[in-house]
């Protein structure tokens, strides 16, 4: 049993161009198990269009490359988060 899937989009990952919203949400409504997405994260309006999914089991998501070619800044991402 796990609580948790990890959905990576592939053909985005590490490219900076934007997360597959439609790709994700696909595979979100295909399963009962929340996911974490990943894969093309450019900025943090990727980070709010996921997060408005949350209701679809949408749970988190992983940013790498926008992070260490700063993208964006981490202090938003944080205030965002509400953490």
């Amino acid at each position: 049993y796990f609580d948790r899937v990890i959905y990576t989009d592939i053909s985005k990952d590490g490219t900076l161009q934007g997360v597959n919203i439609s790709q994700t949400k696909n595979f979100a409504n295909s399963i009962e198990v929340p996911i974490i997405a990943s894969g093309g994260i450019s900025n943090i309006n990727n980070v709010k269009a996921l997060y408005d999914l949350s209701d679809i089991g949408i749970s988190g998501v992983i940013i790498g490359k926008a992070i260490y070619e700063k993208k964006f800044d981490l202090r938003n991402l944080i205030k965002f988060s509400g953490n």
